[in-house]
């Protein structure tokens, strides 16, 4: 999935285009919760899936796993996407939040030295960790209140 991801998110497409692309190719996600995840309309978003579609045919765009080399220009995109990816799922869809973890980890593990990898993975993870908290309904964990 992770090499799905890296082949979509290529550079010759604008940042947004990149990721709506592939959030709804490989991601799966409809339009309309593309749009909900960039704040724009459900119109908009339409429009900027069909112009991503139309420069990779006009340019010959290939789809192919990128060389090593070329990853450090994908990765921007694709760290968005999976955050995305979690976003969507936080709520309610814990199978995608639970997807955009393990890609996370697959990430932090193939790339040690890149502390934006890690830094997502921690964010995602400390989301995660009180998401049962704050749906559930429960107090699971009061903290004492203290007052001046």
């Amino acid at each position: 999935m992770l090499e799905l991801i890296f082949t979509c998110c290529h550079p010759a497409l604008p940042l947004e285009g990149q990721v709506a692309l592939t959030l709804r190719a490989p991601g799966g996600l409809e339009t309309a919760d593309i749009a909900r995840a960039f704040v724009v309309s459900e119109e908009t978003m339409k429009r900027r899936l069909s112009r991503a579609k139309a420069k990779i045919k006009a340019t010959g765009i290939p789809f192919a796993v990128p060389d090593a080399h070329l990853i450090p220009d994908r990765l921007d995109a694709v760290l968005a996407v999976i955050y995305l990816i979690y976003n969507e799922g936080y709520s309610g869809r814990v199978d995608l939040a639970a997807e955009a973890i393990r890609l996370g980890r697959v990430l932090a593990a193939l790339m040690p030295d890149e502390p934006e990898a890690h830094g997502l993975l921690a964010l995602m993870m400390i989301h995660h960790a009180r998401r049962r908290a704050r749906f559930s309904g429960e107090d699971l964990a009061l903290l004492e209140r203290v007052t001046a």
